[in-house]
C-alpha cells in the first residue's frame, strides 16, 4: 500500500489527520469522524482537523481505520533526518516524534524515501531534509 496525497488538506490542518489520511487514503472528515468516535468512548471532547489530538485518542483509533498498531522503538532518539538516513521503511508507517524542550509531539507518514506531513501540504514528497523548525524533534516510535 502506498502513501496517498491528502487531496482535501487545507492550511491549518494538524499533523494527526494529515498523517492518518496519508496512510489510509481516506478523506480528512472520515478520519476525524473515526477519531471522534474514539474520543467519545474515552470520555473526551470531540476534535476538528485544526487542533491537536492527544495520542491516547488517535492511537486507539488506528485499528478502526485499518492501520496496524504495532509500535517499533528501534530508532527511538534519532532525529528525523537520521531516521531517513538509517532506514527506508518497506511499508507505510506513522512516525511519532517529540520535541522535549518544546513539550510538543508530532506525527507524519513515511514510506521508503517519501513523506507526507503538514509541511508538505498533505502531498507525497520525496524526503530531502527536515524543515528548520522541526530539527529538534526526535523519533519516539514507528507505527506499522
Amino acid at each position: 500500500m502506498p502513501l496517498f496525497d491528502v487531496t482535501d488538506w487545507v492550511p491549518g490542518t494538524y499533523c494527526v489527520p494529515t498523517a492518518l489520511a496519508a496512510i489510509t487514503g481516506k478523506k480528512i472528515p472520515d478520519v476525524i469522524e473515526a477519531i471522534n468516535k474514539q474520543a467519545i468512548l474515552l470520555g473526551m471532547k470531540t476534535f476538528t482537523q485544526f487542533e491537536g489530538i492527544p495520542p491516547k485518542c488517535w492511537l486507539q483509533t488506528l485499528p478502526s481505520l485499518g492501520i496496524g498498531d504495532r509500535a517499533d522503538t528501534g530508532h527511538q532518539g534519532l532525529t528525523i533526518d537520521e531516521l531517513f538516513r538509517a532506514s527506508a521503511s518497506p511499508s507505510p508507517m506513522l512516525v511519532l516524534t517529540s520535541h522535549i524542550e518544546m513539550g510538543m509531539g508530532h506525527v507524519f507518514a513515511a514510506h521508503g524515501d517519501f513523506v507526507v506531513d503538514t509541511y508538505t501540504d498533505g502531498k507525497v514528497t520525496n524526503f530531502s531534509e527536515v524543515p528548520e523548525d522541526m530539527k529538534g524533534f526526535k523519533v519516539r516510535a514507528e507505527i506499522y
